[in-house]
This record gives C-alpha cells, sequence and structure tokens, in this order.
C-alpha cells in the first residue's frame, strides 16, 4: 500500500473499498481530491481543490474514463478552473473519427463533480479530442503530484518515496511501455512509410 501521508486520511480506506469492488463487481469508481497551493500563486490566494476519478466498466460495450480538476472554494460553491478527461474509446464511430485514447478539455461533469460551477467549460463543446498516453489511477495521481509537490513538502516526501515509486514504476511497465514500444515497432514498419501515426490514432485511413 502507499505511504499516504496524513493530509490524505481517507486515500487508502477509499481505494481499498474500490479495489474489493473492482474484484467483486468487475467495476472501478473511484474519487479522490487535495488541496494545495498552486505554485506561482500568492500566499493570500486560495488553495487549489484537486479532483482525480475514474471509472472503469467491464463489459459488452466497456467504459474506461479518467478525470483531472482544479477547482477553487467560493462562496457558491465549489468554482472549476480546468477541467480534462482521459477516455480509452472502444467504439468505431464511422460519423467521427477520434482517437481511441485521447484527452478531452469539453464534455460533460463527472458524477462526484456535479455542484461544480464551470463558467469557462462547455460541456456540449466534445472538441479537440487528443492522443495521449494511457493512463492508470495511479499515474493520474503521479501527475497531479508532479504539478503541486513543490508546494507542500508532504506531497513532495509522497512523491519522493520509493514506495510509491515503485507503483508508479509499475503501472509504466504494465500501461506506458506496451504503447510505446507498439508506436516505436509501428514506425519502423515499412508499410507505414507513407502514413502518419496521428492519422492513424484516428483510425485513418479506413480500410
Amino acid at each position: 500500500m502507499a505511504p499516504w501521508p496524513p493530509i490524505l486520511p481517507a486515500w487508502q480506506r477509499t481505494l481499498l473499498a474500490a479495489s474489493e469492488q473492482a474484484k467483486n463487481q468487475r467495476t472501478l469508481n473511484v474519487h479522490l481530491g487535495f488541496e494545495a497551493h498552486a505554485p506561482r500563486a500568492k500566499a493570500s490566494e486560495p488553495k487549489h481543490l484537486i479532483e482525480l476519478g475514474v471509472q472503469i466498466i467491464v463489459g459488452v460495450s466497456p467504459v474506461v474514463t479518467y478525470f483531472l480538476v482544479i477547482g477553487k472554494p467560493s462562496d457558491k460553491g465549489r468554482i472549476g478552473l480546468r477541467k480534462m478527461h482521459f477516455d480509452r474509446d472502444f467504439a468505431v464511430n464511422q460519423q467521427e473519427a477520434k482517437p481511441g485514447m485521447h484527452i478531452q478539455f469539453g464534455g460533460g461533469k463527472p458524477p462526484p463533480l456535479s455542484d461544480y460551477l464551470f463558467d469557462d467549460c462547455s460541456q456540449k463543446l466534445e472538441k479537440p479530442r487528443i492522443p495521449c498516453f494511457p493512463k492508470s489511477f495511479a499515474l493520474l495521481v503521479h501527475l497531479a503530484l508532479l504539478e503541486y509537490h513543490s508546494t507542500d513538502e508532504r506531497l513532495e516526501k509522497l512523491l519522493l518515496d520509493p514506495r510509491w515509486t515503485s507503483i508508479v514504476k509499475a503501472s509504466e511497465e504494465a500501461v506506458l511501455k506496451p504503447h510505446i514500444e507498439y508506436c516505436r515497432e509501428w514506425m519502423r514498419s515499412a508499410k507505414n512509410e507513407s502514413s502518419s501515426l496521428f492519422s492513424h490514432f484516428y483510425g485513418l485511413p479506413r480500410l
């Protein structure tokens, strides 16, 4: 188990419950968060609310989606400053080409964040979908820690802890390494010399 610091008191309990749900129901739903100052913000400015989540449903129409949201508290509730999610889309849409693994800044709000107010992020605008590395929840948490560790020594201690590093390395081996090797082999293949890897991610040219 990761060495969660005291500022993340519920993380271990939440992740253990999610692990049991995944084993028993073949679904994974996790929502965690923490607060931290933005690295270049003034001390008087409110802390950012960093929200992290994942939903994975195995079945005929599988769902794999991760979200990272940055917000701030206000007298109106929680205000969303930035929202992005990472999807693994298994569907083939003949009307609209899109990368199977992508990052998206628009789209709907995750259910755990229904009370967030996003003034500058239209939920109806689903463009662009940008190809990206595949994700795991550990890699998503690691990304957030990399962004905010410099503002809190407790987050930095977690980021640099060998036990946490071993978890991240295991995710990189399981998730990133096969993807990177696939891309390398695709670009080395003679049959792809006149094709674009980015176009390939969008399923083009259609066969």
